[in-house]
């Protein structure tokens, strides 16, 4: 018995770009227990998904040192999360 009628395409949860013949990587978010599918280049960049950001980070100003040193893919380039906030929040 099928379960899905269709195979999902794969994407990279973060940055959301077509990967068919490249490998993702499932991995958890450093911002807290949930995990998704993020590239190679994404993981490289130290990214996380823009979902996991707002979800996380929207309104608080108290945030760890090292959580500054995340980034966001966002209209096809990796922001700094200050300057993510300042641009899209």
């Amino acid at each position: 018995m099928k379960m899905f009628n269709k195979v999902p395409k794969k994407r990279c949860q973060c940055c959301n770009r077509k990967y068919p013949e490249l490998e993702l990587t499932v991995r958890s978010s450093i911002l807290g227990a949930v995990s998704s599918s993020y590239c190679k280049e994404c993981i490289e960049q130290n990214a996380e998904c823009e979902w996991i950001i707002k979800y996380h980070i929207d309104g608080k100003a108290d945030l760890a040192d090292w959580v500054w040193d995340i980034k966001v893919y966002k209209k096809g380039k990796y922001y700094k999360l200050s300057d993510y906030i300042l641009k899209f929040l």
